[in-house]
This record gives C-alpha cells, structure tokens and sequence, in this order.
C-alpha cells in the first residue's frame, strides 16, 4: 500500500452514517409525550367509571354489602366451598323429601343408578 493511499482515509476522518440527533431526540420526545398521554387517558377513563357507577365496588375491596345475597355470604371461600360440596355429598347419599305435598323424594345416587341400570352380570343371567 503506498503512503499516498493512507493519507486519503486520514484526511477522510470517520465513515457518517446519515444518523440525525435532533430527529433521534424529537422522536424519543414523542414517544413519551405519547405514553404519557395514554396514562392520562386511562386515569380519565377510571375516573369517569368511579363516578359513573358508584354501586360497583372493585373486587379487590372487603365491603360485600353490594353483592347478591348468596356471592356476599362466600366471605371465606375456601370454607364456603367444602361446607357446600359436604351438603352437595349428603345430598347424593342421603334419602329426603323435595316436595312433600308433591310425593317427590330424593335418593342416594348410587341407589338410583341401580335402579335404572342393573350390573351387567344380571342382564345376563336373565336372558338365559
């Protein structure tokens, strides 16, 4: 390489790459400018649901005064749910009344699946 050559790329200083600071700048102000005005937004849009709807209480709260009767009583869920499926268990297992005045009765599940399906072995030996 001769020494006039490496002159050429000294006086040329650094390769530009077309990159604009001030457009750089302005766009990472607008991006702000715009994530700045999608949370004003949505402070405007909860603020207006809050005083728009007043009888609804976020979820999150402990005031159960405005639920439906029976989802205000599950203030303990996980208690709430086992007394439910022990009452769903006697229920299926136990025999009771429906309708008394009607003659309508309930009976253990199992009870009523062998009443209207017989084990297979009896099928069977009646055919025969």
């Amino acid at each position: 390489m001769s020494h006039g050559a490496h002159e050429h790329f000294v006086s040329a200083g650094h390769e530009s790459d077309g990159t604009s600071v001030p457009a750089v700048l302005a766009f990472g102000a607008l991006i702000v400018i715009l994530v700045l005005g999608a949370i004003a937004l949505e402070a405007l849009h909860l603020n207006y649901f809050q005083h728009s709807r007043p009888d609804r209480v976020a979820a999150n709260t402990a005031d159960v005064s405005n639920l439906p009767e029976r989802v205000g009583a599950w203030v303990k869920p996980g208690e709430d749910l086992a007394a439910m499926r022990e009452q769903e268990q006697q229920h299926l297992s136990t025999y009771g009344w429906i309708d008394q005045k009607a003659g309508v009765v309930r009976i253990p599940i199992k009870r009523a699946m062998d009443l209207m399906a017989p084990p297979a072995g009896a099928e069977q030996v009646r055919s025969k």
